[in-house]
């Protein structure tokens, strides 16, 4: 089974996040951490992205990167 993975630029350290859940709460819409020490590091393990910049990971290339789609 394949993993469903995201990313997104977080609103406030303005770093980029991989996630593997997106929902929106009718105000922020939030990325759940796929790295556990990235949890740790911010002290939850999801954060507020801006939707904008949210992207779905649709394959790999030949090189072996991932590559990500806006949604």
């Amino acid at each position: 089974m394949r993993e469903i993975k995201f990313i997104g630029n977080c609103i406030y350290p303005g770093k980029i996040v991989y996630g593997t859940g997106v929902f929106h709460d009718g105000c922020n819409t939030w990325l759940n951490y796929l790295e556990k020490e990235q949890a740790l590091a911010f002290g939850m393990v999801k954060q507020i992205v801006d939707p904008k910049t949210i992207r779905q990971l649709t394959g790999i290339d030949k090189d072996g990167g991932e590559i990500y789609e806006t949604l």
